[in-house]
């Protein structure tokens, strides 16, 4: 049997992760954090987690946000979520990013 997790469930989740991995220097802030579920053509249902970032005038580090999309999801996994998580990471619009 599939477990899915609650949209909110998901949404803390991601946050209480975040929070974590987010605490060094040039690795942002978060804005906002929505799930959506999403079904693929073949009927499966996957996650879409958006994380937006808050505007800073501080460039961010690519090299820290990177692995946030797989380490995301190996933390709803170890929850107990099998549905296939998509993450979209969204920056505002002149945001400057290191090495960029």
């Amino acid at each position: 049997m599939t477990t899915k997790l609650s949209i909110d469930a998901i949404d803390q989740q991601a946050r209480s992760f975040l929070e974590g991995c987010l605490e060094q220097p040039g690795s942002g802030q978060i804005e906002a954090v929505t799930t959506q579920v999403e079904s693929t053509e073949e009927g499966d249902d996957i996650l879409i987690v958006n994380i937006t970032f808050a505007p800073s005038e501080q460039p961010l580090d690519p090299d820290q946000l990177a692995d946030i999309p797989f380490r995301l999801a190996q933390q709803l996994e170890a929850a107990g979520e099998q549905r296939f998580c998509h993450v979209r990471i969204h920056f505002a619009e002149k945001q400057a990013l290191r090495g960029w």
